[in-house]
């Protein structure tokens, strides 16, 4: 009976899962990254300094409730969707993908200044630099019921 309760359960609760989006975006030189969507959330930056004429290099992970994201300038460059209505079904997928190039500011919410050795700390304390970004995503989609003849 609980196993009949438990595939009763999962069955019902799966259509609420039917849609995916995730969005990343780094710049040339991957020393900004961004993700948003239903994988992850975070900004990656790097700093860099250099001591005894070694450079050492660290990859930070901050939270994206953490910064504040202006977009300054931003252009589509790549924009696909398909949808797939099987014969005969009310019900199918849709699915998409856009690529853009994004010129951003990124500052912290609380207005503390990046540390100078952020790569693209600028001297106001915030990075500025220019993403390209992905998103990808799938839903359930509608196709309505098949015409009749």
């Amino acid at each position: 009976m609980k196993f009949l309760f438990m595939l009763l359960a999962f069955s019902i609760s799966t259509p609420s899962f039917a849609s995916f989006f995730q969005t990343n975006c780094s710049n040339a030189e991957g020393t900004t990254r961004w993700t948003q969507g239903h994988v992850e959330n975070t900004l990656f930056l790097t700093k860099r300094s250099w001591e005894g004429g070694v450079r050492s290099e660290e990859v930070v992970k901050i939270p994206q409730w953490e910064i504040e994201y202006n977009a300054i300038n931003e252009h589509e460059i790549h924009k696909e969707a398909s949808s797939n209505c099987p014969a005969n079904a009310d019900w199918g997928i849709a699915k998409w993908r856009t690529l853009t190039w994004v010129q951003v500011e990124l500052k912290r919410v609380n207005g503390i200044p990046f540390n100078t050795d952020f790569v693209g700390v600028n001297s106001e304390g915030s990075i500025q630099t220019y993403l390209i970004c992905e998103q990808v995503g799938n839903s359930q989609t509608y196709c309505g019921p098949t015409p009749a003849p």
